[in-house]
């Protein structure tokens, strides 16, 4: 199992990278938490890769007030 947690614009071809890095290495179950916003644009990404059925995307929603002023909250 691993967890990523992504609070960065990725390209898209950096995207497939990572999944397919998760493909080769055979991991039974991913959790990958992003910024909400980029719910739904990562899930396209997975599934495109055929990877949903072992990668779940989430969303992550930072505490700490550092992060939630980054954001621009």
């Amino acid at each position: 199992m691993a967890i990523e947690v992504d609070l960065s614009a990725r390209r898209e071809k950096t995207v497939e990278q990572i999944v397919r890095a998760y493909q080769a290495e055979r991991y039974g179950a991913v959790l990958w938490y992003v910024l909400p916003s980029r719910v739904a644009r990562i899930q396209g990404i997975v599934k495109r890769c055929r990877a949903d059925s072992f990668i779940t995307v989430r969303p992550f929603e930072p505490m700490l007030p550092a992060v939630a002023k980054w954001q621009g909250a």
